[in-house]
């Protein structure tokens, strides 16, 4: 273990279960388990110790977490663990430090972008965003960007737009949610952008700005994402931190997507 560059692990008695698990649990388990051997594969790669079988694995772990993750949350999966199992609370978390970004981040983060859309990515799965779209957030104080930094590195960031006008929804669309959902407080914030770079992904920063970028206003309650139908990784996300589908809309100038909201009361 110390040779991957882990020193903070425990055992945890064998036995363990997922009957009764709520998801939220199972969810912390998942990634108990396979963010530490994720990390530690990558970790062996990092420092040229890793064998030819351990990259195979670490390959196929990478093409295949996603789905891995969600066979795992399954409710009609049971797993039982008859042994002992070293594990990791937050593998490498402590590396990671959030702070708000400000104007002198930008060209960072276009950069960022770019690095995006160099691995293949598209506007049917994410919207290219121009310097000027960057510059445009730090227009309106109320807007916000978040950014993830391993070191002195950013590793991650995610932007919360807050609209001054219904712009992602109709005033019809908007007020018909604010009354199925009860809403008292009648705004709403929308994660907008949220980007990892590559070798930083399986951590769990997606999820983590989500979190923290919901805490940015205590007088919104409401907040929207609007999401590709093909961008199965960060519905997966934004299902699990209990988001739901609205609508299908037309964004973008043309390019569809979902809309998803969570209310937080």
């Amino acid at each position: 273990m110390s040779k991957a560059g882990i020193d903070d692990f425990f055992l945890v008695k064998k036995g363990i279960d997922n009957v009764g698990m709520s998801d939220t649990d199972k969810f912390n388990l998942f990634h108990t388990i396979f963010d530490f051997i994720l990390n530690s594969l990558r970790k062996e790669k990092e420092v040229g110790s890793i064998s030819k079988e351990n990259t195979k694995r670490l390959d196929w772990l990478e093409k295949n977490y996603t789905k891995l993750e969600t066979e795992f949350l399954d409710r009609s999966l049971f797993i039982n663990f008859g042994f002992y199992s070293m594990l990791q609370g937050c593998i490498m978390k402590d590396d990671f430090k959030l702070q708000k970004l400000d104007e002198k981040c930008i060209n960072e983060m276009f950069e960022m972008q770019k690095e995006v859309f160099v691995e293949g990515y598209d506007e049917n799965l994410l919207r290219w965003n121009t310097l000027e779209n960057f510059e445009d957030v730090y227009k309106y104080k109320r807007h916000q960007i978040l950014g993830v930094f391993s070191g002195q590195k950013l590793v991650a960031f995610g932007v919360l737009y807050v609209p001054k006008s219904c712009e992602f929804l109709t005033k019809d669309e908007f007020e018909s949610l604010v009354d199925r959902e009860d809403i008292q407080k009648p705004s709403y914030a929308v994660i907008k952008l949220i980007i990892v770079r590559k070798d930083w992904r399986g951590n769990g920063l997606q999820r983590l700005l989500i979190s923290k970028l919901e805490k940015t206003y205590e007088d919104i309650s409401l907040f929207l994402a609007t999401v590709s139908p093909l961008n199965l990784f960060s519905i997966n996300n934004f299902l699990k931190m209990s988001y739901k589908k609205y609508i299908d809309k037309s964004v973008y100038g043309g390019h569809e997507r979902t809309i998803y909201y969570k209310v937080i009361k």
